[in-house]
């Protein structure tokens, strides 16, 4: 959760808008767990991670299928 406190207060100083931190980080780990842990064992794969993080990224969707389709290669 450090990792995606660091993204979203970068993306807090580049807005510069009011972005509540703590709530951001906690919708976004909600939302990875209830998407890619089914199961609720508290656990994702680093590929299933990745792939929510990529779609969340401010990024062309050609550059998001072009870092996936590298990562699903290796």
């Amino acid at each position: 959760s450090h990792d995606i406190a660091v993204y979203v207060d970068t993306l807090r100083a580049l807005s510069r808008a009011h972005i509540a931190c703590p709530l951001c980080v906690d919708m976004c780990l909600n939302w990875l767990l209830n998407v890619c842990n089914t199961g609720r064992t508290g656990r994702i794969r680093v590929l299933s991670f990745k792939t929510g993080i990529i779609s969340l990224c401010k990024a062309h969707l050609e550059d998001k299928y072009r870092y996936l389709f590298k990562q699903v290669g290796k």
